[in-house]
């Protein structure tokens, strides 16, 4: 499937094939959200975005996939562009997320955000990659993820800005929200830097709650799975931000909250 925007727009897209490839061109001085609805049938996807010059595009990817998913997300960012990509995975279900942004031109912009839920029998593991090809360019890496009973989580994340690449940032940032027993959370996080004059950053935290933050909400008359769920809404709300229209971001940010087990009886 191709689809190419110009000018203002918003626009869905709804993938139901079992193996999907999707090619997405933004044109030059082009500018709207574009939402990517990864449905039930959905095992394979591979899916291509091109930002021309002077462009600026939000796109939320929602992972809707039943029997597991294999995505493979390819950006590429001219001239002056600024791209806001959201990936959103609540799914009880395997997920491996091959992610690969190239920054290929002077003041090129790629922010990418991801939420990850993580329960028994479904492992996440992603494969992360900002790649900066010349100066003066731009690349921030976000990803949150719960980690419940016996989940399983990995993130590679490789900021690398090459020679010939001055003037440019490279940011990672990696939030993991662990809970009960047998899970796993590993995060690799990388950074390549073969010039001066550039700045890059990586942060990184793996825990379970606060025990006072958890003994305070259950003082005030919640149990302790509706407070453990009420921090998770907090990993996940950056990326459901992502989505403009004000009805669909309420339905999937209440959907969010019960799998975290926010609406539950004592």
């Amino acid at each position: 499937m191709n689809q190419q925007f110009s000018g203002e727009f918003k626009e869905t897209l709804k993938l139901t094939n079992t193996s999907e490839l999707l090619e997405v061109l933004v044109e030059e001085r082009s500018k709207g959200s574009l939402e990517i609805v990864l449905e039930e049938e959905v095992r394979d996807v591979k899916i291509d975005i091109t930002l021309a010059d002077y462009s600026e595009v939000k796109v939320f990817i929602q992972n809707n996939s039943a029997p597991g998913l294999n995505i493979d997300l390819h950006t590429q960012v001219k001239k002056d562009a600024r791209l806001h990509l959201g990936f959103l995975d609540l799914q009880k279900t395997p997920t491996t997320l091959k992610y690969l942004g190239e920054l290929e031109e002077n003041g090129a912009y790629t922010e990418l955000y991801t939420g990850q839920l993580c329960l028994e029998d479904a492992p996440k593991n992603n494969d992360i990659k900002m790649l900066h090809k010349t100066s003066y360019t731009y690349g921030n890496m976000h990803n949150f993820a719960v980690v419940f009973d016996k989940g399983y989580y990995k993130t590679v994340c490789d900021g690398t800005i090459g020679k010939g690449c001055p003037n440019s940032e490279s940011h990672q940032e990696t939030r993991v929200l662990t809970m009960g027993q047998g899970h796993k959370a590993e995060v690799i996080p990388i950074l390549y830097i073969d010039e001066n004059d550039v700045k890059a950053s990586h942060a990184l935290s793996i825990g379970q709650p606060d025990e006072q933050q958890l003994y305070y909400m259950c003082s005030r008359g919640l149990s302790i799975r509706q407070a453990i769920g009420l921090l998770s809404v907090g990993y996940f709300m950056p990326v459901i931000e992502f989505i403009n229209d004000e009805e669909t971001r309420h339905s999937l940010q209440e959907e969010m909250e019960r799998r975290v087990g926010l609406y539950e009886n004592h």
